[in-house]
């Protein structure tokens, strides 16, 4: 089997184990044709694989992303450097020698600052965090509105009442205002305050990537230009037989001479796909004032009412429940300046 299509297919693998990862509990991945041939993979998989290896992965999977722990923003900052350390080794050579006039390093810096930032501002500022000393607070600022928060909801490990739209987070051990989901990369969760940071974060890896992307193909192309690549031939290993070069043959040729440099060209737009969509994702959820946790709670509601049975109209009316939205522009507005939104609707409620 030629090598390129081993890789595509290797990048194939981690797009789609991404995809199942990150959205594991969605409702299309769960059920009809795709949920069926996800738990029958699941089944063979554990069927086959030896016991003893299946309970070291369950372990470290535990260890490393139930648990707060750095692993996985050393893995990330590890991965940066591997990425930017190839640019400089394999990209940043030819871009000189067949553009010596371009700026070839001004952006990859910036962009690479701004990122671990951004990331910074996502890892370790207060996201949220609910205490007995500011419950009260909290309390204040939504009303339950019955149906995904109730009012005598109690936190049995921090020992208070949860105010609406928070959540207990089980790998940071506190109660989180607005809590969206924990995330393993940042090891910190995404909530009220950091949201914002959050997906700066994710769109400037996004926009690293990008920039990755066109450093790469530029460098390939001021290569294929130079060495006439594209006027060469090949003989045909069967047939003995000399035709002109064909893209599929020259991209597997510079697969060969090129490695790091192909690896990149193809990688990298797959991070972006994967980051932009999740990208995508939460800025819907700014601009509709939902969380992915509520969406969950919602989704969980939905088919409990569809098992006992409800009125379909009552289910539909559940669905496009939409609690906290109060228009596209307060939404945005309490994303991007959490704590002035939120003092502003304490004093309110307070007169």
């Amino acid at each position: 089997m030629d090598f390129l299509v081993l890789f595509i297919g290797y990048i194939m693998s981690f797009v789609i184990g991404s995809i199942l990862y990150y959205f594991r509990d969605s409702q299309t991945l769960n059920t009809g044709v795709v949920g069926y041939i996800k738990r029958t993979l699941g089944q063979i998989c554990i069927s086959l694989a030896p016991k003893v290896l299946i309970k070291w992965l369950n372990d470290t999977a535990n260890a490393v992303l139930t648990s707060s722990n750095p692993f996985m923003q050393i893995m990330f900052c590890l991965m940066v450097l591997l990425g930017h350390s190839i640019l400089v080794i394999d990209v940043l050579p030819y871009l000189f020698v067949y553009d010596p006039d371009g700026d070839h390093i001004t952006l990859p810096i910036i962009f690479c600052f701004a990122n671990f930032f951004f990331m910074h501002l996502s890892c370790y500022p207060d996201p949220g965090e609910i205490t007995s000393k500011n419950q009260k607070y909290f309390m204040s600022l939504y009303k339950s509105d019955g149906v995904l928060y109730h009012p005598d909801a109690f936190c049995k490990t921090c020992k208070i009442v949860r105010p609406p739209r928070s959540k207990h987070c089980s790998t940071c051990k506190k109660c989180v205002h607005r809590f969206d989901h924990h995330c393993v990369w940042t090891n910190n969760c995404v909530a009220g305050f950091n949201q914002r940071w959050f997906i700066l974060y994710l769109l400037s890896v996004c926009i690293m990537c990008g920039n990755g992307t066109y450093m790469t193909y530029k460098c390939l192309c001021l290569i294929v230009r130079s060495k006439k690549l594209m006027d060469t031939q090949y003989i045909d290993p069967n047939t003995r037989e000399v035709h002109p070069i064909t893209l599929y043959i020259l991209i597997q040729h510079l697969f060969m001479e090129y490695p790091h440099t192909m690896f990149l060209l193809f990688a990298l737009p797959s991070v972006i796909i994967l980051l932009g969509s999740l990208a995508a994702y939460h800025i819907y959820l700014v601009t509709t004032n939902q969380t992915t946790n509520e969406r969950y709670k919602l989704y969980d509601i939905v088919q409990k009412s569809k098992l006992d049975n409800k009125d379909p109209h009552i289910i539909n009316d559940i669905q496009s429940m939409r609690p906290f939205n109060k228009g596209l522009w307060k939404n945005i507005q309490e994303v991007i300046f959490p704590r002035r939104q939120l003092n502003k609707l304490f004093h309110k409620r307070q007169r």
